[in-house]
């Protein structure tokens, strides 16, 4: 017998590369690419249409959806062109199906999540009808019934490609359809009737595959699939919402996991709810954190509540907001710090507005707060080494969170200290609408992930300087997220979610009433944009591709047009005795000039209140190809580039020689004098220009100068367009209609320039 076992195992390795145990593959199956979707052990991938986990477990090594508590069982990734290959067998009396290209997951009013995708009928009958088994489900009848009776195994294998969906069952090829043929709602190609009301032309080519439940046990195993599509990375992107101004405790209503769901988001920007006693924060963190969980959605902490309180003590006597040394930041105790760690959700901690806080010296936001500074204390630094300091200061900060495993990020309301940040550590994100012009807020902030290596976030924040809230319209907000999105956010959430200003019943992307919400005409928007632009258009590319044409360099001074509001003061890191200055403000007049006089001389915030006093707010204003770098930035990043400004209060040497080889290389340079080569500024003198090699320098002590504006206009955008290069992707924004709120966006894809 022994003998025998040895032989029989021997056997059965020789054959291994033809013969697989049950959820396993062959080496064959590997080498051909396919992958397996389920172990049977673990339902790892799998979860239920209404993304909870199921409430069934495995049976025999199969799956079986018969009350998993959803209407199907769906595997977690997309997919568009494949074939799936799998095993199943039905109960006497079952009704089931495979569904394909399932997108969204969110059913539509009144109709089941079922008429989202398309489905194989799975049914215990003999027939050969549109509802049989192999039909490709009230839509084409299947040539034959080859199904073998109730307990026993059956072998079905579906294609899909392009826009041909095929089925093979038991080894016979029983239905196919070519969706493109579909295109009227509820009429099949020949004029017959069926129930979908939809044009099945217009149907997503991707989505989910699910398992359907309809009253019946059936089990499903072997589960394999090969992807038809070349490998090709589509970028995702994290979409969430920021809950300021919702009523604490925001994730215990019952409401809450359903509106998460039909928005799709699945990150939350939660703002700390800081409480006395210890054990009330550590209880609110576990409880927040299992609440994400439970909902597969990412959470960040918000800490904001120091901007606009002077102090906060806990049970223990400890400040959390003010420091020994006079400044005046957030920092959570150890046993919060060591909770957020072991949150299984939570991404890290954000820092909300903080570069308005440094600038402020957190003196703004109410009488309430110090007049203090923020991390960095620029008493007695020079200006010139002030970005240096400031980046110390905020990298020691993220040391002390990086013990714990955190990462630390922040939000501007400015465009100014990106770069500070992320040299440091942090993801520097940015707002849009608000008061801003997003384009060159993007531009900066995406400088600085590039330049540093980090991820790029942006938020369209409802707030503005007109009248009420939300202080943009629809328009505005539908634009800022094509904006946001196709300048290649990782992250994108909205601040509000159901803020609701002076309780005038117009909340924000919903309004809270009644025990429930209601989606207004912004949700709609943001549901528009989530469920159906994002699937329509995949993004195949990523900031970090971008191919720049124009380049600032400038030395970090904080310097965003303060000058101009006196409210907000104008002390450049926070200190009375750095006011703005010609150089400092130098570069506001580049954006003036990029934009074709746009944006103001004085700056891309409406704080600056001189010239935007009165002028209603816009989301577009034309670029070609702008971002912002810092002075440290290295030659790497140049390469390409058309046009270079050097601007702001000085130059490293590494980032000067790089300059120069790109001017060698055919590059017009246009700089402030005292940031030029010594031997080139010898040359051009203050308002001068020399060639060298195939480019240009070009000496300027103001940036709208006549011989400047000459010779950028070349470098000019269309009056009605943004336009940026990632990779071998151009994609341009236009006004639609002359209105400036109003954007449209063109792809085009190139073949590869390596």
């Amino acid at each position: 017998m022994k003998r025998f076992v040895a032989t029989l195992a021997s056997v059965l390795i020789a054959a291994g590369n033809t013969w697989a145990a049950e959820n396993t593959l062959t080496q064959d199956e590997k080498a051909a690419g396919w992958i397996l979707l389920f172990d049977g052990e673990t339902l790892n991938g799998w979860m239920t249409s209404s993304r909870t986990p199921s409430n069934t477990p495995i049976e025999g090594g199969c799956i079986n959806p018969h009350k998993c508590g959803g209407y199907m069982m769906i595997h977690e990734k997309e997919w568009s062109g494949f074939v799936l290959s799998l095993d199943f067998k039905i109960s006497i009396g079952c009704n089931s199906g495979i569904f394909v290209w399932t997108y969204p997951l969110e059913p539509r009013p009144g109709k089941d999540v079922g008429y989202n995708g398309i489905e194989i009928a799975i049914d215990d009958t003999k027939t050969s009808s549109y509802h049989d088994t192999g039909a490709i489900y009230d839509l084409v009848a299947p040539k034959k019934n080859a199904m073998k009776p109730p307990g026993e195994w059956n072998h079905i294998e579906i294609t899909c490609k392009g826009s041909r969906i095929k089925v093979v069952l038991n080894g016979d090829e029983v239905s196919e359809i070519d969706v493109d043929q579909w295109e009227k709602p509820n009429k099949r190609p020949d004029g017959s009737e069926h129930k979908f009301d939809i044009a099945f032309k217009d149907h997503p080519r991707h989505g989910y595959i699910g398992l359907q439940d309809h009253g019946s046990p059936c089990w499903f195993k072997n589960i394999k699939l090969r992807s038809l599509v070349k490998e090709e990375k589509i970028w995702p992107l994290r979409w969430g919402i920021d809950t300021l101004g919702t009523p604490e405790n925001f994730e215990l209503q019952p409401w809450a996991a359903e509106l998460f769901r039909e928005f799709g988001y699945n990150f939350w920007v939660l703002h700390a709810w800081e409480k006395p006693q210890i054990a009330a924060n550590i209880k609110w963190i576990r409880e927040v954190d299992a609440w994400c969980r439970e909902n597969r959605v990412t959470w960040v902490c918000d800490l904001e509540s120091a901007n606009c309180q002077k102090t906060f003590v806990d049970e223990h006597r400890r400040d959390w907001f003010n420091r020994p040394d006079g400044r005046h930041f957030e920092l959570l105790p150890d046993e919060i710090l060591e909770e957020l760690a072991r949150c299984q959700r939570l991404d890290g901690v954000l820092y909300d507005e903080v570069e308005h806080m440094q600038n402020c010296r957190n003196g703004v936001m109410n009488n309430d707060t110090p007049f203090a500074p923020w991390v960095y204390d620029p008493k007695g630094d020079t200006l010139e080494e002030a970005a240096d300091k400031f980046t110390s200061a905020v990298g020691e900060l993220r040391k002390l969170h990086d013990h714990y495993g955190l990462r630390l990020y922040t939000e501007h309301v400015f465009p100014v200290l990106f770069h500070c940040f992320a040299r440091a550590g942090w993801t520097a994100g940015t707002k849009i609408l608000k008061e801003n012009w997003s384009p060159a807020f993007i531009a900066c902030a995406m400088g600085a992930a590039i330049e540093y290596g980090t991820e790029l976030w942006i938020t369209p924040d409802f707030s503005g300087y007109a009248e009420g809230y939300p202080a943009h319209s629809v328009e505005e907000y539908r634009s800022a997220l094509l904006l946001a999105y196709h300048m290649g956010a990782d992250t994108l959430y909205t601040e509000n979610l159901a803020y609701d200003f002076e309780n005038r019943g117009k909340g924000s992307l919903v309004l809270l009433k009644d025990g429930g919400y209601t989606v207004t005409d912004y949700g709609k928007a943001a549901k528009w944009f989530i469920h159906e632009y994002v699937p329509a258009h995949p993004r195949r590319y990523t900031f970090r591709q971008l191919r720049p044409r124009v380049a600032i360099i400038r030395q970090e001074d904080a310097c965003w047009g303060q000058a101009t509001n006196l409210a907000l003061g104008d002390r450049l890191f926070g200190n009375d005795a750095w006011p703005s200055t010609l150089v400092t403000e130098a570069w506001l007049r580049i954006w003036h000039l990029l934009t074709r006089g746009v944006i103001s001389a004085e700056g891309p915030s409406w704080h600056s209140r001189g010239t935007y006093s009165g002028r209603p707010y816009q989301v577009f204003c034309p670029l070609d190809g702008v971002v912002v770098f810092d002075e440290k930035v290295s030659g790497e990043h140049l390469k390409g580039v058309e046009l270079i400004f050097l601007t702001g209060l000085g130059i490293t040497e590494n980032t000067q020689k790089a300059v120069a080889e790109c001017v060698a290389e055919g590059a017009m340079c246009i700089s402030l004098p005292h940031l030029l080569p010594e031997k080139v500024r010898q040359a051009t003198g203050e308002m001068g220009e020399i060639a060298d090699g195939k480019g240009v320098w070009v000496a300027t002590t103001d940036f709208l100068a006549p011989h400047v504006r000459k010779r950028v206009m070349p470098f000019l955008p269309d009056f009605n367009a943004i336009r940026y290069t990632f990779g071998d992707t151009n994609v341009v924004f236009r006004v639609i209609d002359g209105d400036p709120n109003r954007l449209n966006v063109e792809i085009t894809v190139h073949k590869s320039h390596s």
